[in-house]
Order: structure tokens, then C-alpha cells, then sequence
């Protein structure tokens, strides 16, 4: 019997729980993914993505910083120079939510407007959790090849430059402070 009422409440707090449909992901370190397989509307190409804990368009004043470009110069293309070779960084700032899905609430309220019980669980079906905002950053050499994929002949100083990138632009409060630095 004891163990009848236990199961009885696990399938309670089963039911009334909410279901994750989708999570957005931590990437505080950087990952490389398919920017297309990330979010729809990104080009079909290998990215560095990373989650931004910046306020919006930060990224775009610390590139403008960095490699003092005219403000309608820097979402595309941006010329930098990796390991003496010639690329091309494009970014994008994106978010992502977590939804979740609670199915049984509106069952519930339909059996009991059914027997003609006012219903009394008013939850919304899908409930979004804020978003989560990364830094999608694309990099292609001069012929505009994938300088992130991993066939790229030169994708580990690629994938290092980016690394580097993130974790100055993280530690990066004042923008200015960038015109006394070296490069990287």
C-alpha cells in the first residue's frame, strides 16, 4: 500500500510537470556547429558560436574597436589577418529560448468543462523561459572558403583566432582600451 501512494504522487508530479520542447544551450565556451543546424536562418556553414553575456550590439562596437572599421563595415567580411594569412569574419548575434509544454492542464480543464466545472488550471500550454543571446562568428579565407571547417587547411589557427576573439571581447569592458593593445 505504501508504495501504491508513492507511485500515485511520482505519477501526480509526472503529469502536472512541464515538458521541454526546446533548450537553448550553453555554449559559455565556444563550440563549433553547422550555423543552419543552430538556427534556420543562418547560413549553411561551420560557425563559432559562443553565448553572449553582453548587452545587444556590444559585439559589433568591440569589432568597430578593434579594427577601427567605419560603422557600416563590420557585420561582413571584416579583413583580419591569421597566422600572416588573409580572412574574412562575419558575425550575427542570434537568441534561442526554452519552451516548455505542460499537455495536461488543458486536458484537465476540458474533462471539467465537459462535466460542466468551471476550469480551474488557467497555465498557458507553452510557456517560453527568456532568451539566451550567442555570437555566431564565420570565418572564410580569400577565395571564401569555410575557414572553420575542419578540411580548411588552416582551421586549428582558424579555431584558435576565434577562441582568442571570444575571450578578449568577454574581458573587454572599455572599448578604447583596445587601440593600446598588440593583436593577437
Amino acid at each position: 500500500m505504501k508504495y501504491l501512494s508513492v507511485l500515485s504522487l511520482m505519477l501526480i508530479f509526472l503529469l502536472m510537470g512541464c515538458f521541454p520542447v526546446a533548450i537553448a544551450p550553453d555554449l559559455t565556451n565556444g563550440k563549433i556547429i553547422n550555423g543552419k543546424k543552430f538556427k534556420n536562418q543562418l547560413p549553411d556553414r561551420q560557425s563559432y558560436i559562443f553565448t553572449d553575456s553582453k548587452n545587444a550590439d556590444e559585439f559589433y562596437y568591440y569589432l568597430r574597436a578593434k579594427y577601427q572599421r567605419q560603422p557600416d563595415a563590420v557585420e561582413d567580411n571584416v579583413p583580419v589577418l591569421i597566422d600572416g594569412e588573409q580572412f574574412y569574419v562575419s558575425f550575427y548575434e542570434t537568441g534561442k529560448s526554452t519552451k516548455t509544454v505542460n499537455i495536461i492542464n488543458p486536458l484537465v480543464n476540458e474533462v471539467m468543462e465537459r462535466n460542466n466545472i468551471p476550469g480551474v488550471l488557467n497555465e498557458e500550454t507553452v510557456r517560453s523561459y527568456g532568451d539566451t543571446y550567442y555570437i555566431v562568428l564565420m570565418v572564410s579565407d580569400e577565395r571564401f572558403d569555410d575557414g572553420l571547417s575542419e578540411n580548411h587547411p588552416d582551421y586549428a589557427s582558424v579555431y584558435n583566432y576565434v577562441q582568442k576573439l571570444q575571450a578578449e571581447y568577454l574581458a573587454t569592458s572599455n572599448y578604447d582600451q583596445l587601440f593600446l593593445q598588440d593583436g593577437f
